[in-house]
């Protein structure tokens, strides 16, 4: 298996291609909140809840995982982080899959900061939970 580099990270967002949006895609993972443990779930450890956290940049573009946000919270939708930004998984450089339930942007949702930047992007900070540990995918 190939190291990651991120300027080549690739993201697509029901089968749409994230990338030029996206400044940040992290999955994350805490211990589950469930208050029912069972022996066997905590010999291994015990169960763990899933979310994709992303930085995106604010856009009237219909699609976006940031209208998808604002318009469409609830909304299942499978996210594909391909790490190396290869089209078609390999073994040596797979994808890592999971659905995603939209969910409302929380605090700011619009604007942002003065600058005198004229390549500077107004972005907003998301986090969806996940149906599962992402799966991987080698082919």
């Amino acid at each position: 298996m190939t190291d990651v580099r991120p300027h080549l990270i690739d993201v697509l967002i029901d089968d749409e291609e994230a990338g030029a949006e996206l400044a940040r895609f992290e999955f994350h993972s805490v211990p589950s909140a469930d208050e029912f443990v069972t022996f066997a779930t905590a010999r291994q450890g015990g169960e763990r809840d899933w979310s994709v956290q992303m930085t995106v940049k604010e856009t009237g573009t219909a699609g976006t995982a940031y209208q998808l946000a604002l318009n469409s919270p609830g909304t299942k939708v499978e996210v594909v982080y391909r790490p190396h930004g290869n089209a078609t998984a390999t073994p040596a450089e797979p994808h890592y899959t999971q659905m995603a339930t939209v969910q409302p942007i929380e605090g700011r949702t619009m604007g942002g900061t003065a600058t005198r930047s004229r390549n500077a992007r107004s972005s907003m900070e998301l986090v969806w939970p996940l149906d599962g540990a992402p799966v991987k995918v080698t082919a």
